[in-house]
């Protein structure tokens, strides 16, 4: 007979999961708790990930990414303990589930682009970091999901100081978009001082309440936020040839290839539209995805008039 009533049960977990402010405190925590000596890095990633090993004194190698955001394996060090892999806006690299070669090392995935954090490949020690200032409004937040147990003392309880910073400007932001009050230069300097209290932090900060708040409201409207950006990317994959991401999950932005990105995106700029690069080539790293990868956001304060906007303006300058 079925029980009735009483607390919900509640199957115990075999993962470990923390919260720090951000994603580079994410791992300053993973680098902290394990002992490693030397970590494969993919040749195609942001430079914050290069800058943070480097200040945690951990020796790096880097491997090979093909054009189409996939892992060349056979460039991957036998002799390194450890793995960091890129699951590049929420593409996932199932093909790692029979490789030998990573079987015995700590995976590192980096899963910054989405808010579904799984070990989908089984890998036997594994560990996954977020940030939600990638993917959403939030101003703050990385989570982690484990099999391998991190040092929560390394965690200070208190904010981090670059998030009062990221909310101000924020706050600013909306008010001059939708009440035409301060200017771009006012909340533009905001973020730009958050940037650099974030720079100079090397203390792991756990998330603050408006933070965690912000992160709950998030997920409220994940369904919601989920279709919408998918109905962006269908929109978009008419008129423009992606990198293929039609199997993520969570789909944080439309990624193509673009040979003139400087040109193209001045063009955008003239008319107030402001795309990233996914990334600046800092260390001078040989692959040409640095020079010909751009993204447009998929999130729901854009529909299909917006999409179409943006993407006759591409082909325009493209043709």
């Amino acid at each position: 007979m079925k029980t009735i009533g009483g607390e919900a049960e509640l199957e115990q977990s075999t993962l470990h999961t923390y919260f720090t402010d951000s994603g580079r405190s994410a791992l300053r925590l993973i680098l902290r708790s394990l002992n490693l000596k030397l970590v494969a890095l993919p040749d195609y990633l942001c430079s914050v990930i290069t800058d943070v090993l480097v200040q945690e004194e951990i020796q790096f190698v880097y491997y090979k990414i093909n054009n189409d955001l996939s892992i060349d394996t056979t460039t991957i060090s036998d002799n390194c303990d450890s793995v960091y892999i890129i699951d590049y806006f929420g593409i996932k690299h199932d093909y790692l589930k029979e490789l030998p070669l990573v079987s015995d090392k700590i995976i590192i995935e980096d899963n910054v682009f989405s808010p579904f954090i799984e070990n989908t490949c089984g890998f036997k020690r594994w560990l996954s970091f977020n940030s939600y200032r990638k993917f959403s409004v939030c101003g703050e937040g990385s989570l982690i999901k484990s099999n391998i147990e991190l040092d929560q003392n390394l965690i200070f309880s208190s904010s981090a100081p670059f998030s009062s910073f990221k909310y101000q400007a924020k706050a600013t932001k909306y008010e001059y978009l939708i009440h035409n009050l301060h200017s771009e230069e006012d909340y533009l300097h905001q973020f730009e001082r958050g940037e650099e209290s974030l720079d100079q932090q090397r203390e792991i900060f756990s998330i603050s309440p408006q933070g965690l708040n912000q992160i709950i409201k998030f997920h409220e409207s994940l369904v919601f936020e989920t279709k919408q950006r998918d109905r962006n990317y269908q929109i978009l994959k008419k008129l423009i040839s992606p990198i293929s991401f039609d199997v993520a999950i969570f789909k944080s932005f439309f990624v193509f290839s673009c040979g003139n990105i400087e040109y193209v995106r001045k063009e955008l700029m003239s008319h107030k539209i402001f795309l990233a690069r996914h990334w600046p080539n800092i260390y001078k790293l040989n692959t040409t995805l640095y020079q010909n990868l751009m993204s447009i956001p998929l999130d729901s304060r854009y529909d299909e008039n917006d999409m179409e906007r943006i993407a006759n303006i591409i082909n325009k300058k493209m043709s």
